[in-house]
């Protein structure tokens, strides 16, 4: 690299070099051609030597010119012989054309090369760029997936609090002399034995909605006989509200893809008698009942042991109550 950058920059002093020597040798030549033209005259001038005459030997007579007419007839003979200079002129006007396009071809040469470079520069710089979006773009995604995770550990940090807190009420329930699960118990047996003991006959595809009404009829007069006895633990605890906040509590801030998963979790902390327990006072609350049939509340329902209360239960409910959300 460093020998190749020698002899360009050794040419590029040789092509100046040739440049001035070419202009210099023309100013000589034009300077000195009438001393030269005059000088080749003197030389084949012959030199004249006066005689006295005879009458024998004729001699051509004197030129009796003066020195300046001389002159400036000869130099008027000189002067137009300038004229054959133009041909030498011509010729040197085209070698100075020539020596201009090579020079002025040299330099377009170094132009495109700059621009040649440039254009590597710049395609150097737009893959750099698109190596700087594309990590840009990383980051981006890793940082929307950390604050993704973050918020879905705060979400399940505050939602494992509250799954704790619906235990703790459950907990606190008093019914008689019961306490806690043992009240779920009680009322789970108890809607189960109500559901079950419900006469079917005679129904068929036409007076379904007659059945489903007997249902939720013998249901509530069941709750009624509870609460008119000994009240609701359900309603003193608020259980019921509490249920419907946390459903709420996912809905509102579960991310998309962990809404299943967090009903899942909902559904894996709730026993079977509470399970039933939350069917039975959905039968009463249309709301709770709404969110039943959206989120699959009943999936985990033991349908071998219970199969009379799965047909019974499944004229109240949809499919889709029984199925995993």
């Amino acid at each position: 690299m460093g020998k190749k950058s020698k002899n360009k920059k050794l040419w590029s002093y040789f092509k100046i070099f040739l440049f001035f020597s070419l202009l210099l040798g023309l100013i000589l030549l034009w300077a000195y051609f009438p001393f030269i033209l005059n000088w080749i005259d003197k030389y084949n001038t012959p030199i004249q030597v006066p005689l006295r005459p005879t009458t024998d030997i004729h001699f051509k007579p004197f030129d009796f010119e003066t020195h300046a007419q001389k002159i400036g007839e000869k130099y008027g003979t000189y002067g137009d012989s300038y004229g054959a200079l133009n041909t030498l002129f011509s010729g040197l006007a085209f070698v100075f054309l020539i020596l201009s396009l090579y020079l002025q071809g040299d330099e377009l040469k170094a132009q495109r090369n700059e621009i040649k470079e440039q254009r590597r520069e710049i395609k150097r710089s737009n893959k750099i760029a698109k190596q700087q979006r594309k990590i840009t773009n990383q980051q981006a995604k890793l940082l929307k997936q950390q604050i993704k995770d973050a918020k879905q550990q705060h979400f399940n940090e505050n939602f494992f609090n509250l799954l704790q807190e619906k235990n703790r009420r459950i907990e606190s329930m008093k019914y008689r002399d019961l306490s806690g699960n043992a009240i779920l118990n009680l009322f789970s047996h108890k809607f189960l034995n109500t559901i079950e003991n419900i006469i079917l006959e005679g129904m068929d595809d036409t007076n379904q909605e007659k059945y489903r009404e007997h249902i939720l009829d013998e249901v509530v007069n069941t709750y009624l006989s509870f609460y008119d006895q000994w009240g609701s633990p359900f309603e003193r605890t608020l259980y019921i509200n509490y249920i419907n906040d946390l459903i709420h509590y996912i809905e509102d801030n579960a991310a998309k893809e962990y809404m299943s998963e967090s009903i899942q979790l909902l559904r894996m902390y709730m026993t079977h008698d509470e399970i039933m327990c939350i069917a039975f006072l959905a039968m009463i609350y249309p709301n709770l009942g709404e969110k039943v049939n959206k989120y699959g509340l009943l999936a985990n329902f033991n349908t071998d042991e219970n199969m009379y209360a799965e047909i019974r239960l499944k004229l109240i409910f949809s499919k889709e109550a029984f199925e995993y959300y």
